[in-house]
């Protein structure tokens, strides 16, 4: 979502709230949005809540400019709302390489600056551990836990989370924290229906899709452009998308095919050394964007064709990525597994896949004479602001 860029730092002396309606605890800088994921969620939350909530976040600094420090409270203008903004440690969570854990950093940061956290009515965390350091930071302030994971889907298989290291312990920790929290919202319905057994304050949401910044068009300016959006990670695996799209050409070299590639990760390097080694008449049609804001990202999916998806099976929870292509009217192609909230439908708004490139490519090639009408209405009702409200409502829900 789009972030004002003039957003200032407040003054020294500490012009900030004693008391905050709403405090969130993420490794996010609030002054450097980045499309998708967690952090999408975040913002939507923040953007979305009641006009007239304080709301404050307790989070990292990704980007130096003037007037930012660590320790020194900031105030952003979100979408003509205040938000209050303190780093407490100096990092970039969309930069995977690292000896310790972000969540670490940023808890030992929170620590250090306890002494500046404002009072809450609520506590929200989106990672188990920092919820887990939110209920000994605010014991008596009722927490909100967000789950963004499917079950094991930090522990095993691709994943990039230290926590493969010690499933026991994240298990653990989970339910220490499921028990404790007033609300506990899962972004994949399974997994909610298996920690619901654990407490009765747990409940299912869907993503969303923000319609000011994800607009739907009835024509694509670029109806034969493929779009890859996610984290160049392995679980999400971008190499297969790239191994679709050659398939792709070679399958039908009478269309303009291109590939439109947005993200940042590990495998940056990676995409591109494989890209460099295709054949010219193929490496050209392929654009790797790098990270792009996500207003802009808006702009590019609702003139491009088609969505491909090509996440490895037992990762996402409920895909945010997903649900912004299809609300901008692009028929979607999903490895299976990548699709966990059941949104495509086989020869109506996409298709599901496994993994063969030359699978996802015939794919692709029948998915850009879908509906895009069709696209659009099946993501009717995942609209933030009914989302968002839906969430906030068991934030009232008592304890039992």
């Amino acid at each position: 979502m789009p972030v004002a860029h003039d957003s200032v730092a407040a003054p020294a002396h500490d012009t900030r709230p004693a008391t905050v309606d709403r405090l969130v605890v993420h490794q996010l800088d609030v002054g450097h949005p980045v499309p998708g994921g967690v952090d999408g969620v975040v913002r939507g939350i923040l953007r979305f809540a009641p006009a007239q909530d304080v709301v404050a976040v307790v989070g990292v600094l990704a980007r130096e400019a003037p007037g930012r420090a660590v320790g020194r409270w900031e105030r952003h203008d979100v979408a003509g709302r205040t938000i209050w903004f303190l780093p407490v440690a100096r990092l970039d969570s969309s930069d995977q390489r690292r000896s310790v854990p972000h969540s670490v950093r940023l808890v030992l940061g929170a620590l250090r600056h306890r002494h500046r956290l404002p009072r809450a009515r609520t506590v929200h965390a989106h990672r188990v551990d920092t919820a887990w350091a939110a209920r000994r930071l605010f014991p008596r302030t009722p927490l909100v836990h967000f789950v963004h994971n499917q079950e094991n889907g930090l522990t095993s298989g691709a994943t990039d989370s230290f926590w493969a290291r010690a499933p026991r312990v994240h298990a653990a920790l989970e339910r220490s924290v499921v028990r404790g929290a007033r609300a506990t919202v899962v972004f994949n319905e399974d997994y909610a229906r298996t920690l619901g057994e654990r407490s009765p304050r747990v409940a299912f949401s869907p993503n969303w899709y923000e319609p000011d910044v994800v607009r739907y068009r009835p024509e694509a300016a670029e109806p034969y452009r493929v779009v890859w959006l996610g984290r160049l990670e392995p679980m999400k695996d971008p190499l297969l998308a790239l191994e679709a799209f050659a398939a792709l050409v070679a399958l039908d070299p009478a269309h303009p095919w291109s590939l439109l590639v947005i993200g940042s990760g590990t495998l940056a390097a990676d995409l591109a050394e494989r890209r460099a080694a295709l054949d010219p008449a193929v490496a050209d049609r392929v654009r790797l964007a790098g990270a792009v804001p996500p207003d802009e990202v808006g702009e590019l999916l609702g003139s491009s064709g088609v969505f491909v998806m090509t996440s490895v099976a037992g990762y996402e929870g409920h895909p945010r990525v997903l649900v912004e292509a299809l609300a901008a009217g692009l028929p979607a192609v999903v490895t299976d597994g990548s699709d966990t909230g059941r949104l495509v439908t086989g020869g109506a708004n996409g298709f599901v896949t496994g993994r063969d490139p030359d699978e996802i490519a015939a794919a692709l090639r029948a998915a850009v004479d879908l509906s895009r009408a069709g696209a659009r209405a099946s993501v009717d009702g995942l609209a933030a602001e009914q989302v968002v409200s839906r969430i906030l409502e068991l934030e009232q829900v008592p304890r039992g």
